[in-house]
């Protein structure tokens, strides 16, 4: 077989469409279900993008690469224009999807001309969690979407960061989201003291941050718990509290107090109730409608924690 055999066309593939050549699916490797929600995301949201890559066909018909493209394409349940490539030898299949994949944090740095990208991947995604409820892998237009929202507050964080504090994305994106919304001059002021730790004493919110944080760096320093000591220990800052180490834990409420201060921000939760903690007031009429007739729900935020402690 030439090179002249192979068939290249762009193709306004239908869900129907997808369920044939996924149909003659015989040898591929197993479903990424990550893959097809990001693929489906970016389709729902109008980001997709016709380039090289599509969907690749031997001379039988026999489906050599797109799977994961095609499973979107019916997630999606609308046409995408996409490329067919046919007549290709099906030998060659092993040395497809080989190479290193471009990750966000590439193209930011490529196409954008950003530093620190895997950083400021990590923080746009902690602030899509914040702002949505969402706690997924973004796709890279709805990182662009956050830096341009948060361009101020990057460029802050940017001039900000330094070797003698944690390095978590996790424990910058509270500072960052609480800059947007109206806490700037705390925030700058927390981290100034915690870089310096000059003039504290004991029962300090960033005394307390600092000893925890040291604690879990051994491979313990997870993501969101992160985000949560650092509300927190913000919290108590910013209400002038005392504050131990011991006292210091991964719950919401930091985050809830917060929350309640940003009035647009209530709206945009999962649900207006929330029976986690004392820290949380926000509360929904039940059917009966009567003022002791509440139902409780757990916010996105709480049925996330929820979740992740039961699984």
């Amino acid at each position: 077989m030439s090179s002249d055999d192979i068939q290249f066309k762009l193709v306004e593939i239908t869900p129907v469409m997808a369920e044939s050549f996924l149909a003659n699916n015989e040898a591929n490797r197993n479903i990424r279900k990550q893959k097809v929600e990001e693929y489906t995301k970016s389709m729902n949201k109008g980001f997709w993008r016709v380039t090289g890559e599509g969907i690749t066909l031997d001379k039988d018909g026999k489906l050599l690469d797109g799977q994961h493209r095609l499973l979107a394409i019916i997630a999606h349940g609308k046409p995408v224009t996409m490329s067919i490539i046919r007549n290709v030898e099906s030998g060659v299949q092993q040395y497809m999807d080989c190479g290193a994949p471009r990750r966000i944090a590439d193209n930011l740095k490529m196409f954008d001309g950003h530093k620190n990208t895997t950083a400021l991947v990590a923080i746009a995604k902690a602030l899509i969690l914040f702002d949505t409820g969402e706690f997924a892998n973004p796709v890279i237009d709805d990182v662009r979407k956050v830096l341009k929202r948060y361009a101020k507050e990057f460029a802050w964080f940017q001039a900000n960061v330094t070797k003698e504090l944690p390095r978590s994305s996790y424990f910058y994106a509270p500072f960052v989201w609480l800059s947007k919304h109206g806490f700037d001059t705390e925030a700058a002021m927390f981290l100034d003291e915690m870089v310096t730790l000059e003039g504290l004493t004991r029962g300090s919110p960033v005394i307390a941050l600092t000893k925890v944080l040291e604690k879990k760096s051994g491979g313990n320093l997870k993501p969101l718990p992160t985000a949560m000591y650092t509300f927190n220990a913000l919290r108590a800052y910013v209400l002038g509290e005392q504050l131990l180490s011991r006292g210091l834990t991964p719950s919401p409420k930091g985050f809830d107090h917060f929350n309640s201060q940003i009035k647009t921000f209530a709206k945009r939760r999962r649900n207006d109730v929330c029976s986690w903690s004392k820290g949380c007031t926000f509360k929904k009429a039940g059917k009966g409608g009567g003022a002791g007739d509440l139902t409780f729900e757990y916010c996105w935020l709480h049925e996330h924690v929820r979740a992740k402690r039961e699984s």
